[in-house]
This record gives structure tokens, C-alpha cells and sequence, in this order.
């Protein structure tokens, strides 16, 4: 039987010495791994009753490692569940590397999960695996566990599954084989980010922001594995409802006869910093100073060479066909049957079809058009994400007067309030770059870098 071990390192960019390609390498202790040091258990008896020789201590299996929107360096992997067979954890990283928070400076980020934790659901299998977490939009955590059957449900507080159903633009993804022992399945594979649909420094709301994860379509032929990669969409507010996806990415300087599976993804700042850092007072102004006149997205850029949707396998139907990224800031709606007739209503009165057009707004509500010019922001929707119910809600964000019932207080201190969408770790804009971690035939990895612009310049909608 196998056990599994995770080792960590300090990592950093480096040149190769003969053809000069940056490459990652581990800084200190010579160039060596530290295994990370984790408790172990195995399974309660009689939980894997398919695998039984699985209810062995495992060790730690399939971890990703990312931020959550307060800068929590969070890992969600498996190991032998304490209630089943298998389960899914997460942990703080900083509770067992050693000076992590004072590398990267974080020390006044509160710890939540400071031991490692299994994540809750309801129903569970007896194998768990590749769960991620979603934000919504003030940034209280939700976990999903899968999208055949969609389930998720709250990390804190009742346990349900508030997931909506999966669209058929994704399940119709998986194919049906007549070969004995092919098949294919959807698989989760990073953890989300959040994305504001236009340039910095547009304001971000729960209008033009969405929630973006990576997923798997996997083959399988005895052994013989194979992954076509693809980007969900989603809203930023619960229950997350799905708004498109992505067609087949292709990752440049990759061999597809390899095993290519993606990991994890998050910001990278540091290294690819194209704007200032948000800050409220400056930027968050523009929402309210700017005159309600529909606005227009500069064009898309060009597919960048480190990821391009070109799709291979588009024999389901997609009632809304395929919009470039200009098109789904003007169109982009809420996607039940009653938004689809509202907003033909709107094309056929000629409305705009902007945010502040809207009278009521639901937390499940999806990522609609701000109508926002990366130059000049035009959006009026609130400066502070409120997931509002009313147009008097609406208009009290965007001056940046609280709602209290139907009334409208003035807020007592002074001073724009925070941003709860912006996040230096969970979110960011359309021309900020997102680095993403790829595994090789289960031997080596590699990271990419693509601006979110070129990952979500071509969207099927759902």
C-alpha cells in the first residue's frame, strides 16, 4: 500500500543557465524539501467498505493550496476521514510552517483553521475528493463538493446543500462511450477567485463581479488518463449559480499526449503588477461621481499564448451561443427562464440594460452589465457590494448612505466604507494576471501566467 507525504519549500524565480527560461526553484535549505509534518489517524472501522485496505492511514493526498479573501494561506486536501472513509480537510498553513506569516507578512490575519479540519456534507461518499471553497460576497466561506448532483453547503452553521442544479452547457460535456471500461467524468480541480469584469480601477460590485473555478472533463480507458480543461463562471453571491463556461483551454508549450491536470490558481501581484493597489477612498469615489451614460468595455485583447478556448467538443446546445467579452458585459443577466424574457424585453424597448436599470436585486441574482469603460467608470451600483432588495437600497450604496427598512440613514463616521469585494489575495480585474499551477503525469509541475481577460475571452453561456 502507498502513503503519501507532503514536503513544502521556500520557492522563488530563477533563470536556467543555457537558454535563460524563468523557472521556480526552492531558495533555502539547499535546494531540499521539508516534509510537512501532519497528524495521522485511520479510517473508523467498517467505513470503506469498497476499498477496504483504503481505511489504512493514507497519509495526505491531492492538496491545493490558496488565499481566502482575508489572506488565510489555506490547503484543502484528503486523508482518512473520522467519520467515513475518505474525507476532505482544510488548514492554515501557517500552523505548521514555521515563520510562514512573518515571510508573508500576514501576521495580523486571525487563524480560523488553525487545526486541520474536515469540511462538512451532508450526505457523504465514501471517497471524497478535489472540494473547493467560494466566497460570496461578504465573504462568508461555502464549500463545494461536486457538480454532478451539485452540493454545497455553508464551512459554519447549518449543514444543506443550497446548490442549485448544474446546467446542461457543462454536464453535457461528458460523453457516452460503447467501448467496455471508457468513460468520462466532471471532476473539480482549483479553487475559485473572484473577478471583476472590466479594468482597474472600475468599482467592483456584485454586478460585474463573478466567481471562477477550473474544472475537469476526464477520460479514462483502463489506464490511460486524459483532461480537457475548462473555466466556470459563476455569480459572486450564494447560492453561486452557474453563468457559463469556457470552451477547452489549451495550455501553450504544453504536450497534449501528456497528463496535464490543473491544480490551483490564485493572483500574482507581486510579480505582474499593471495597477496601484485598490484604495477606497480614491477609487471608490469614481462610483458615485459618475454619470449614469451606458458605457462600453474596450475590445478584448487578443488570446494570450499561455491559454486560448478553442473547443473541441460543442455538440450540446447553447441557447445564447457564444459571446466575446464585450458582449457578455453588455448582456450578461440573471439566467432563469423570466431573465431571458426580461431581458428580450429590455433589447425590444431598447433599453440600455445597465445594473441601475434593475428595480430589485436577490442575493442569487447573477453578475449583470455594469455598462463600465475601463477608463471611466459608469456603474451607479453600490460602492460597498451590498447584496441590496430594493432600487432604495440601490441608490443609498451608491451615495454611500447605509439602508435601514425603506429609509435612508446617514452614516455616522466619516470616510468611504470598505470594498468587501476587493481582496489583494481573492480578487481582482480583467487585466490583472492569474498564475496557474499545472501537474505533469503525476511526476512534475509547472506554473503559467495569463491575464483573466485572455482565461475569459470567450464564454458559452448557460
Amino acid at each position: 500500500m502507498y502513503h503519501h507525504e507532503l514536503v513544502f519549500c521556500d520557492m522563488g524565480w530563477t533563470w536556467t543557465r543555457t537558454i535563460r527560461r524563468k523557472i521556480l526553484h526552492c531558495k533555502e535549505n539547499s535546494g531540499r524539501s521539508v516534509r510537512l509534518e501532519l497528524p495521522e489517524w485511520a479510517s473508523p472501522k467498517g467505513k470503506c467498505s469498497r476499498y477496504p485496505f483504503l481505511g489504512l492511514i493514507q497519509g495526505y493526498t491531492d492538496p491545493r493550496v490558496f488565499f481566502s479573501p482575508l489572506g488565510e494561506p489555506l490547503m484543502i486536501v484528503g486523508t482518512n476521514s473520522k467519520t467515513a472513509c475518505l474525507g476532505q480537510f482544510v488548514v492554515d498553513l501557517r500552523t505548521y510552517i514555521p515563520d510562514l506569516a512573518k515571510k508573508m507578512e500576514i501576521e495580523d490575519v486571525p487563524i480560523r483553521f488553525k487545526e486541520i479540519t474536515e469540511l462538512p456534507r451532508k450526505d457523504r461518499a465514501e471517497v471524497e475528493k478535489n472540494w473547493f471553497m467560494l466566497y460570496d460576497e461578504n465573504n462568508r466561506v461555502y464549500v463545494q463538493h461536486d457538480y454532478d448532483e451539485r452540493s454545497l453547503s455553508p464551512v459554519f452553521g447549518e449543514i444543506a446543500n443550497i446548490a442549485p442544479p448544474t446546467p446542461q452547457c457543462l454536464m453535457g460535456l461528458k460523453e457516452k462511450f460503447n467501448m467496455k471500461d471508457a468513460a468520462n467524468d466532471i471532476h473539480q480541480a482549483t479553487n475559485s477567485l473572484r473577478v471583476t469584469l472590466c479594468d482597474f480601477p472600475c468599482v467592483p460590485t456584485i454586478h460585474n463581479t463573478v466567481l471562477v473555478e477550473i474544472v475537469h472533463v476526464k477520460f479514462k480507458n483502463y489506464y490511460e488518463l486524459f483532461y480537457r480543461r475548462y473555466a466556470v463562471v459563476m455569480n459572486a453571491t450564494a447560492p453561486f449559480e452557474i453563468i457559463g463556461r469556457t470552451g477547452n483551454l489549451m495550455y501553450a508549450g504544453t504536450d497534449e499526449h501528456t497528463m496535464i491536470y490543473t491544480v490551483s490558481m490564485g493572483w500574482d501581484p507581486d510579480n505582474f503588477r499593471v495597477h496601484e493597489p485598490w484604495d477606497e477612498a480614491k477609487h471608490g469615489a469614481v462610483a458615485t461621481s459618475a454619470k449614469k451614460t451606458p458605457g462600453r468595455p474596450e475590445p478584448p485583447q487578443p488570446p494570450s499564448a499561455a491559454a486560448s478556448a478553442g473547443d473541441e467538443n460543442e455538440d450540446e446546445e447553447v441557447d445564447d451561443g457564444v459571446l466575446g467579452l464585450t458582449d457578455r458585459l453588455k448582456n450578461l443577466l440573471p439566467f432563469g427562464s423570466g431573465a431571458r424574457r426580461a431581458r428580450r424585453t429590455r433589447r425590444d424597448e431598447g433599453s440600455a440594460g445597465t445594473a441601475g436599470d434593475k428595480t430589485t436585486t436577490t442575493a442569487a441574482s447573477s453578475a449583470a452589465s455594469s455598462s463600465t469603460s475601463s477608463a471611466a467608470p459608469s456603474s451607479t451600483s453600490s460602492a460597498t457590494s451590498s447584496a441590496s432588495a430594493t432600487s432604495t437600497t440601490s441608490a443609498a450604496a451608491a451615495s454611500g448612505s447605509p439602508v435601514t427598512g425603506s429609509k435612508v440613514v446617514t452614516p455616522a463616521k466619516t470616510g468611504p466604507p470598505a470594498n468587501s469585494l476587493v481582496s489583494k489575495y481573492y480578487h481582482g480585474w480583467l487585466n490583472d494576471v492569474i498564475i496557474i499551477n499545472i501537474g505533469l503525469n503525476d511526476v512534475e509541475g509547472a506554473v503559467l501566467h495569463v491575464t483573466a481577460r485572455n482565461l475569459l475571452d470567450c464564454i458559452h453561456l448557460c
